[in-house]
């Protein structure tokens, strides 16, 4: 028949369950996480604070410039985006369902990059 299931036989047994009870120090470990990090976050807070320099609380660094690289970087790509869709339309060298997919997204893309202009996340500004 399918297995011999005798009685000594101690391959099909049920698997124990690790760690026990549930442990009751747990959510006084989590109380005591919890008020650690919101010690840290204070201290913090007043280091930083009582610094001499410009900090982030009153003046951005100065590599935040280097942020507002980030979009640009992805405006330029998408006059190209726009290029290669337009390329793809006029010489047919996509399937239909390619090029229909693909001019949305292109111009939602354009439409973000003209609100990032609006608001001034852009390098160059206007």
């Amino acid at each position: 028949m399918g297995g011999d299931r005798r009685r000594g036989d101690r391959t099909h047994r049920t698997p124990r369950l690790a760690g026990g009870p549930r442990d009751a120090s747990i959510p006084r470990r989590r109380v005591a996480a919890l008020a650690l990090f919101v010690v840290a976050l204070v201290g913090v807070t007043v280091a930083v604070g009582a610094m001499d320099r410009p900090t982030l609380f009153n003046r951005p660094p100065p590599w935040f410039g280097a942020v507002f690289l980030a979009p640009t970087l992805g405006a330029i790509a998408t006059v190209g985006a726009v290029g290669h869709a337009a390329r793809a339309w006029y010489r047919g060298e996509w399937s239909l369902a390619s090029r229909l997919h693909y001019s949305p997204v292109v111009a939602a893309s354009a439409v973000l990059y003209w609100l990032l202009r609006y608001w001034n996340l852009l390098v160059v500004r206007a």
